[in-house]
């Protein structure tokens, strides 16, 4: 019973601490650096996507 009831005080006081924080800091602390990198990549290739798309639409 006292194992349960630690264990579910440990998983509030975490969920209630990552609420705190933001998502940036969230994943910090989360992930390694190399899942940073894809992301980066990632969000460098929606970027590049968007602006091909964006000149597409202008074109007359």
């Amino acid at each position: 019973m006292l194992a349960w009831f630690v264990s579910s005080m440990g998983m509030v006081g975490g969920a209630f601490g990552s609420g705190l924080e933001d998502d940036g800091t969230v994943r910090n602390a989360a992930y390694g650096e190399r899942q940073r990198q894809r992301w980066q990549k990632l969000r460098e290739e929606k970027k590049v996507r968007e602006e091909l798309e964006r000149r597409d639409v202008e074109r007359p």
